[in-house]
């Protein structure tokens, strides 16, 4: 199971809890970030992000799908930020099955949440089919995160990537 803070991004605060006698310790941890904590069950699968991207006139452009390789135990904040420890993999090696229902998941997500301008969705990919993990309404946008590098791989570079999510949103 995983334990986490409910309102904060990188996994700050998040701890894999793999015997009960140790929940206490990880809700006080997530405690020191946020006074509400979510304590969920873990789900195994491949991690695939999908970046949805507003145009000025409300059409939605989904991007590449992004699949994250690690060897951790899960994606935590040293997972994330650690150099090497991670490969974000673009496109992901998906059939055109999964890309489908991926892009259309996360177009739905972006419009049943009202979000405006971008959005990315991480899923995991089952064996019993599509879990949405979480939602990321306003990612990261150094030109290292995730959601410019998967527009970098669709032919947005980042400076084209900022002058668009400025348009849309005037």
């Amino acid at each position: 199971m995983y334990k986490r803070q409910a309102r904060s991004g990188s996994s700050v605060g998040v701890s894999r809890v793999d015997d009960w006698a140790d929940l206490e310790q990880a809700i006080a941890l997530a405690r020191k970030h946020d006074t509400k904590v979510l304590v969920e069950a873990a789900v195994r699968g491949r991690e695939v992000d999908i970046a949805v991207l507003e145009r000025p006139d409300g059409t939605l452009d989904v991007g590449p799908a992004l699949e994250i390789h690690h060897s951790a135990a899960f994606f935590d904040f040293d997972a994330k930020y650690t150099p090497g420890a991670a490969e974000f993999v673009i496109p992901a090696d998906l059939d055109q099955a999964w890309r489908d229902r991926l892009e259309d998941a996360a177009r739905r997500v972006f419009t049943a949440l009202g979000c405006a301008g971008l959005l990315r969705a991480d899923f995991f990919l089952t064996e019993h089919g599509v879990v949405l993990n979480e939602v990321n309404t306003m990612p990261g946008l150094t030109e290292l995160s995730q959601f410019p590098q998967i527009w970098r791989a669709a032919g947005v570079p980042y400076p084209q990537l900022l002058d668009r999510l400025l348009s849309t949103a005037r």
